[in-house]
């Protein structure tokens, strides 16, 4: 966070109100990414025949829609495999790391910090993921 004394410097004023801007945006992003996967759920591995699920993120997740995600896909204008990546992380931090959650939320944490400590925690059981989140 910029010292109250570079706050002063218009320029630097500026600088930290788009970072601070942008860093709401990525958060309103994901939460609605977010909002997006609990219509999109599935129960397991398949919703109906033919109709695959995927889990993301570690166990405790929910599972998804696997046809679903290229909707989004399109909508992010990421690749099938970019965006399972990114949904798994944001589903790892919601589900998985809520008080690392709570702090994106609050912008005490930027998303991409949390998003490396998610990449790493998906392997874990829900314990491990709960000793890290802590």
């Amino acid at each position: 966070m910029p010292t109250t004394r570079q706050l002063t410097d218009p320029a630097l004023a500026a600088v930290a109100a788009a970072d601070e801007w942008a860093r709401q945006a990525e958060v309103a992003k994901l939460l609605a990414t977010l909002d997006w996967a609990t219509t999109h759920e599935a129960t397991g591995p398949a919703t109906e025949p033919g109709t695959p699920g995927l889990q993301l993120g570690g166990p405790g997740c929910p599972w998804i829609s696997e046809y679903d995600t290229w909707d989004l896909a399109c909508t992010l204008g990421l690749s099938a495999g970019s965006v399972t990546h990114y949904l798994g992380n944001a589903l790892e931090l919601r589900y998985r790391l809520p008080l690392l959650w709570q702090r994106v939320l609050d912008l005490e944490v930027p998303l991409w910090r949390a998003v490396r400590i998610a990449e790493r925690t998906q392997c874990l059981p829900l314990e491990g993921a709960a000793q890290v989140d802590h």
